[in-house]
């Protein structure tokens, strides 16, 4: 199945016109791991423009959907 890689942003990826979040392990405030799936990210609305909140170095970031599809070329 193709997938495109999201350059600049390695845990997600786009198939099937959709973008998705990989699965990742994380730990919760009481120090136990948590897994969490890969799911799908919403897209959103900012200033009138359609884009996704992504997340890169801790920090949730706007991403529109102009710029997401020059990343993914």
């Amino acid at each position: 199945m193709p997938t495109h890689e999201i350059k600049g942003f390695p845990r997600y990826f786009v198939f099937e016109h959709k973008l998705y979040r990989k699965a990742y392990k994380t730990k919760s405030k009481s120090c136990k791991w948590q897994y969490r799936n890969e799911r799908e990210i919403k897209q959103t609305f900012k200033d009138g423009k359609t884009g996704f909140w992504m997340v890169k170095y801790n920090k949730r970031i706007f991403v529109s959907t102009q710029k997401l599809k020059e990343l993914s070329k």
